[in-house]
This record gives C-alpha cells, sequence and structure tokens, in this order.
C-alpha cells in the first residue's frame, strides 16, 4: 500500500536558478552570484488564497452582470498574476536600476515581451512540483 503522507510537498518556497535564455548557462553577476527565482507553488497557501479570490470576483461580477463576458486580456492578465503572486523574489537581478522584490517591479518584468524567457523560467519554476519535494 502506498502512504500519501510521503508523497506531500515538504515545502511551500523553493529557489531556482535562472538561465541565459540562448545559451543555457546558469547566469550570475559580475561576483559570480547566480541570478535566482524564489518562488511558491501552486499548493501553497499564498497560490490558493489567490485562486479563490479571483474566483470569488468572477462569481460576483456574474451575478452583478450576467451577460458579462471575459476576454481574451483579462484571462492572460490573471495568468500573469496567478505567476506574479506565486513570486516572493528574484536574487542578483535587476530591471534597469530597479530590484525584482516587490509585486510592481516583478509584474513590469515579466509582462515585457522581451523578457518572454525569463516569464516561462519563472512559471516553470512554479509549475514543476518536483521543486517541492
Amino acid at each position: 500500500m502506498i502512504d500519501l503522507s510521503k508523497l506531500m510537498e515538504k515545502t511551500d518556497e523553493v529557489a531556482v536558478e535562472l538561465k541565459h535564455p540562448v545559451t543555457g548557462e546558469v547566469l550570475k553577476d559580475e561576483k559570480g552570484n547566480v541570478a535566482k527565482v524564489v518562488v511558491y507553488g501552486r499548493a501553497s497557501k499564498r497560490a490558493q488564497d489567490y485562486q479563490n479570490a479571483k474566483v470569488n470576483q468572477i462569481l460576483k461580477d456574474k451575478s452583478v452582470n450576467k451577460n458579462k463576458e471575459e476576454t481574451a486580456e483579462s484571462l492572460s492578465d490573471a495568468i500573469l498574476e496567478s505567476v506574479v503572486v506565486c513570486v516572493d523574489r528574484y536574487e542578483n537581478l535587476s530591471f534597469g536600476d530597479k530590484k525584482l522584490d516587490n509585486e510592481t517591479t516583478i509584474k513590469e518584468a515579466l509582462s515585457n515581451p522581451a523578457l518572454r524567457w525569463l516569464y516561462e523560467q519563472t512559471r516553470a519554476a512554479i509549475d514543476d512540483q518536483t521543486n517541492f519535494f
């Protein structure tokens, strides 16, 4: 018999190294410090709270305006927000002169089309459940 209690996630947060989008080499600053993203998993309380709040807002909006339709833009925004909510911070990485250590600068960086690789690596870190065992 398999004991599911031994297959439960062990941590809510994990640091994952970021890689150069072309070479695949681990990104390092001029001092050799590795660039990392510290993320919460989809099963974390933080992620679940966001998901519940979003669903509650959609249900509330539908009850007020039954004809309201979701748009591609609103769905894209919700997906971006769900990723941003799961990011605690980036280490040894900035966006211009801004540290990526708060929701505003993180969202600004992840929504930049020229930094799509950062969005993809961040989302992969969040979605890879093996990171949390």
